[in-house]
């Protein structure tokens, strides 16, 4: 398994959180999520230089978490703690993987 244990993170998260709950409330809700509904999204971090990707990072809910690779600047992936669900190559592939598809076609 790649991702270090998730009960020594969120034990961590909830210290953090209960320094200052009021500015904390979506980290606490991120607690009571099941361990199975977590994703991590691998993008490059060239990708923040990016104007478009910055403004689409506030669409993801605190049970995803953003882990910003060196290797390339071209590759994605987003996986559960098991395996990886969807991969791809380039932002506006990521974006429209992301996005609602249109049902008027």
């Amino acid at each position: 398994n790649k991702w270090p244990n998730v009960d020594a993170i969120m034990e961590n998260l909830k210290h953090q959180v209960l320094k200052n709950p009021i500015n904390g409330g979506e980290g606490l809700r991120a607690c009571t999520y099941p361990d199975h509904v977590y994703r991590v999204i691998e993008v490059p971090r060239a990708w923040l230089t990016d104007n478009a990707f910055l403004q689409f990072i506030p669409f993801f809910l605190p049970r995803f978490v953003l882990d910003y690779q060196e290797k390339d600047e071209v590759t994605w992936q987003i996986c559960n703690l098991n395996q990886c669900e969807m991969q791809g190559s380039g932002k506006e592939d990521f974006f429209n993987q992301l996005r609602p598809k249109n049902n008027e076609q």
